[in-house]
């Protein structure tokens, strides 16, 4: 059995630094209830139904109404904002309009106005949004007479101010060989990168895994920039 250990710095950024992933502020997928939801009066314009999708429950804004949500992004940063959409029974000139702004008070800004008999998933970059006390979305059925603006699987994401995406390079290995136990492993980080802990995996026979689910890992939270491997099989090249 031969192993070969980390060869890309492609993968050595997927697989080896760890910290490095959007953290969910935010979420609602309306299967409980409302009550993340600021709803506009009257509130029997906005609820929840699941009469298009026979038990997968969504948010119903009708006739102008509107429903507003506040979020805290205190310490992030990169904040994105996606939701599942679509309308029902809306005619011309009646959209459902998505909004966002600081704080809780001011002008909204547009993100989109649609109308459309079909779900879509949309994500949006929220620039400016980036370590706030407060954040607010609106979803609003505008114009509307007896139309209806849908919503579901609404999720804010953002990532912890100070962590980036880094290049690694690893040596030893070089790219393509092969080595025996008691392998030393050394890395460095591109530019100003840092993280307090790394992830170090290898993979068998082949140095472009098509998953990450193909790497083994060796150790969990190493700190600092190398690491010395024994493997415990003897007699083996990896």
């Amino acid at each position: 059995m031969r192993k070969n250990l980390l060869i890309l710095s492609l993968l050595m950024s997927v697989l080896m630094i760890g910290v490095v992933s959007a953290s969910t502020l935010f979420e609602d997928d309306f299967e409980a209830d409302m009550s993340q939801w600021d709803p506009s009066s009257p509130t029997s314009d906005v609820y929840l139904s699941d009469s298009l999708t026979s038990g997968d429950y969504y948010l119903v804004v009708k006739d102008d109404k509107s429903a507003i949500a506040s979020i805290d992004t205190t310490g992030y940063e990169n904040i994105q904002f996606s939701y599942d959409r679509r309308t029902y029974s809306t005619e011309s000139g009646d959209y459902l309009r998505i909004y966002w702004r600081v704080g809780n008070s001011g002008s909204w800004t547009l993100l989109e106005s649609v109308a459309s008999s079909s779900w879509s998933v949309e994500t949006w970059p929220l620039s400016g949004a980036e370590d706030e006390s407060e954040i607010q979305i609106r979803f609003k059925l505008d114009n509307g007479n007896h139309d209806y603006g849908l919503v579901d699987d609404v999720e804010v994401t953002g990532d912890s101010i100070g962590e980036q995406s880094c290049d690694i390079t690893v040596s030893p290995p070089e790219a393509g060989e092969y080595y025996n136990d008691d392998i030393l492993i050394e890395w460095l980080l591109s530019q100003d990168c840092y993280s307090p802990t790394y992830n170090l995996h290898f993979n068998e026979d082949t140095c472009t895994p098509a998953n990450p689910t193909d790497w083994e890992e060796i150790v969990d939270s190493v700190n600092g920039l190398e690491y010395d491997w024994t493997s415990g099989i003897c007699n083996k090249r990896y």
